[in-house]
């Protein structure tokens, strides 16, 4: 079976407020490992940001988007 490599895959995190810090440090440890780590502020509608954070990476040719909640 195929795999992707780490930087084919964005990891994004819509975040409306303060990552907590255990999140941060795994996303970090995500970063370190290779993985693009995308986090998006202020959007106050999650759905807007969602759909704009799949545009903009699938749009910068990522062939995996992982999505988590801080």
């Amino acid at each position: 079976m195929p795999t992707t490599a780490p930087a084919d895959c964005v990891v994004l995190v819509p975040v409306g407020g303060a990552i907590e810090p255990g999140c941060e440090d795994a996303l970090r440890e995500l970063e370190r490992r290779g993985y693009p780590v995308w986090r998006y502020r202020g959007y106050s509608a999650v759905d807007a940001a969602r759909n704009q954070m799949a545009s903009d990476a699938l749009g910068a040719g990522f062939a995996e988007l992982m999505w988590t909640g801080r």
